[in-house]
């Protein structure tokens, strides 16, 4: 699941056309209109800030998993040992990491990921390691239930449900490489992710939490209003 729910205060949710041929592959994508057509319906946001306007995050509310997503992210902890090599549970999506020291209380930047082996680490530091992991059917099955039967039908019917306000909002749909303890603006990446910004590419929203080894979401407060 892209979006973790008990933790979240939602203050403004609709439903929206969606542009034709669009069909959004996680919850928690973040949707934009394009600015020279936005009558046209919401897509999932590219990263291109001058050309297209924040409109929220989509959620698609069914009994059965609503999309079979490929991804999910997750944190491990580590007291790194002598030679300064980890292994992680799962191999890293295109072997992006973010790794953060809490002995300093700073990212780690230089070690080198190989499959699911980190090396270059210092020894003795507690760290944690954030990244995406690919899942198969039964690891999608077993975290997220089973699909609906004939899958979502707001992709027959050009319809998504949509976030446009919380107080508290957890996605998964994040750059795993940035260290949003540092974080002050926040913009959309690629594929509806969020990543960091400047002041000009900003989207109206703040750090809340940080992902860490219990729950593996980021939690941001926006307004996409």
């Amino acid at each position: 699941m892209a979006i973790y729910f008990p933790d979240g205060q939602f203050v403004d949710t609709t439903e929206v056309k969606t542009a034709p041929g669009v069909i959004i592959t996680e919850e928690g994508q973040a949707l934009v209109r394009m600015k020279n057509a936005q009558s046209e319906g919401v897509l999932i946001a590219s990263g291109d800030m001058d050309n297209e306007l924040f409109e929220g995050f989509a959620v698609i509310g069914t009994a059965g998993a609503a999309i079979n997503e490929a991804t999910d992210t997750k944190v491990e902890g580590f007291l790194v040992p002598a030679g300064g090599t980890v292994k992680l549970q799962f191999a890293p999506v295109n072997a992006e990491v973010g790794i953060y020291n809490l002995t300093t209380g700073a990212a780690i930047t230089g070690s080198t990921v190989t499959d699911r082996t980190i090396t270059g680490l210092p020894v003795g530091a507690n760290i944690t390691v954030t990244y995406r992991r690919n899942l198969n059917w039964t690891q999608q099955t077993a975290t997220q239930g089973h699909g609906t039967a004939g899958g979502y039908a707001g992709y027959q019917q050009g319809r998504s449900g949509i976030i446009r306000r919380a107080s508290t909002f957890f996605t998964n749909c994040y750059d795993v490489s940035v260290d949003w303890s540092t974080v002050e603006y926040i913009t959309l990446a690629p594929n509806g992710h969020l990543t960091e910004g400047d002041e000009t590419t900003a989207i109206k929203a703040k750090v809340m939490a940080l992902p860490n080894t219990d729950l593996a979401y980021l939690g941001i407060q926006f307004d996409a209003l």
